[in-house]
């Protein structure tokens, strides 16, 4: 009996136990799909809480349907099956479980990774919403991930209004935004800036419709935040060599790990452009790889060093599982696919940082993209020309490049005066 049958029985047997029968189907299918005994842990953890909560609330639904996982889903401060708080890790693991166990549930499919699917706007405002969507992308001034969060933006604002019982972007006040502003936007100068750089697009939209006064549009408040205003994140040379040799190579997710550190420390690619990788942007004859980055869409070529090379071609033989997919990089759990969009690596960075016991200054962020600034600033040192690394790194102008030179302590220092001067 297949899966999908396995969980379509589930509605006709009576159950004592709301969800349980449900909930068992469920891991036993992740533990058959391969998913690690971790995954599984967190799982079972939710949908336990899922039970307790169903029973508490005397509920005696023969299947799981979606108003019921909204309810417990509401005790998580979560209001929507199509949104969660992105900057709680747990929260985002019981919205995760729970909307993977009603797709689940319907079509006997395993899908863990749907939840950063665009955030639904309320029905009120979809027309709107959709015409904005396809004008932004048609756009050509924005990058594919600038044109995803432009749209989820948008969808976040459209939802405020709902909530604040506007009915129509006829209606909308300066006071409204402003409540926005206030309610809405929190984290650094920098994300509070962009969400208001999102918010200010949108609403350029609609003054070019004629839809709102073009006063609202100018009045939104001014952010401020300086320019690469921090220092870049900079690993010393030794700490880089010390993450490398805590990789398990002989495994096969260590052997995709380390492909993927060596890409970024050696090499310098983004994050972007590590994810999607394929098999056909490998000349492995001319010994180069040829990429179109990702955040910019320039063309980019790189000579493939031999330590990369050899990396890549142990993962690809005896790390990489058959697979369909032309991106080189797989998720080391069934069901093997591509990272995806969102995925930003740095679980893979932190996790051999945590092995290899390496201790950053706490301001020091340890991401993937800190390798890439390390080797820009290696390559600094050894007195590279800034054009020769912006080449290197893809920069379409040389003052991005000039950003790493802020962290060249040995030339600061002969820049420097003596006191006495001073």
């Amino acid at each position: 009996m297949s899966t999908k049958e396995k969980v379509s029985n589930l509605s006709t047997c009576k159950t004592l136990n709301y969800g349980e029968e449900l909930s068992e189907a469920y891991l036993k299918a992740l533990e058959q799909a391969c998913f690690s005994k971790k995954a599984i842990k967190n799982c079972r953890a939710v949908l336990n809480k899922f039970c307790v909560f169903v029973k508490s609330k005397n509920i005696h639904h023969r299947r799981v349907n979606s108003a019921i996982v909204l309810r417990f889903l509401k005790t998580f401060g979560i209001k929507s099956l199509h949104e969660y708080p992105e900057s709680d890790r747990y929260v985002y693991e019981v919205h995760l479980t729970m909307r993977s166990l009603l797709e689940f549930q319907s079509t006997g499919i395993l899908q863990r990774h749907k939840i950063h699917s665009t955030i639904e706007p309320p029905a009120i405002f979809k027309g709107i919403y959709a015409k904005y969507a396809a004008w932004i992308d048609k756009n050509q001034l924005y990058v594919s991930k600038t044109k995803d969060i432009k749209i989820r933006d948008c969808a976040r604002f459209l939802n405020f209004l709902a909530e604040k019982r506007i009915r129509a972007i006829s209606k909308l006040q300066q006071n409204t935004i402003d409540s926005w502003f206030i309610d809405k936007i929190s984290g650094t100068p920098t994300q509070a800036k962009d969400k208001r750089n999102s918010l200010k697009t949108f609403l350029d939209y609609l003054v070019q419709r004629k839809l709102i006064p073009k006063r609202l549009s100018e009045g939104l408040p001014i952010i401020k935040s300086i320019h690469k205003s921090r220092l870049p994140d900079v690993w010393p040379k030794e700490s880089i060599e010390k993450l490398l040799a805590a990789i398990d190579r002989e495994s096969p997710t260590g052997k995709r790990d380390y492909a993927i550190c060596l890409l970024a420390s050696r090499m310098g690619l983004r994050c972007g452009d590590i994810r999607n990788l394929t098999l056909d942007n490998i000349n492995w004859n001319q010994g180069s790889i040829s990429i179109f980055q990702d955040k910019t869409k320039n063309p980019l070529h790189l000579p493939l060093t031999e330590e990369v090379g050899c990396s890549l071609i142990d993962y690809i033989k005896n790390g990489r599982v058959e697979s369909r997919w032309r991106q080189i990089f797989l998720t080391s759990n069934a069901p093997y696919k591509p990272f995806s969009k969102t995925y930003s690596l740095h679980y893979i960075v932190d996790k051999y940082r945590r092995l290899a016991k390496i201790k950053l200054p706490k301001e020091c962020r340890h991401g993937l993209h800190s390798l890439r600034h390390s080797i820009a600033t290696q390559l600094h040192e050894a007195l590279v020309p800034l054009p020769v690394i912006a080449s290197f790194l893809g920069h379409t102008s040389v003052e991005s490049t000039r950003f790493y030179a802020r962290v060249n302590i040995e030339m600061l220092r002969k820049a420097a005066l003596d006191w006495k001067e001073v």
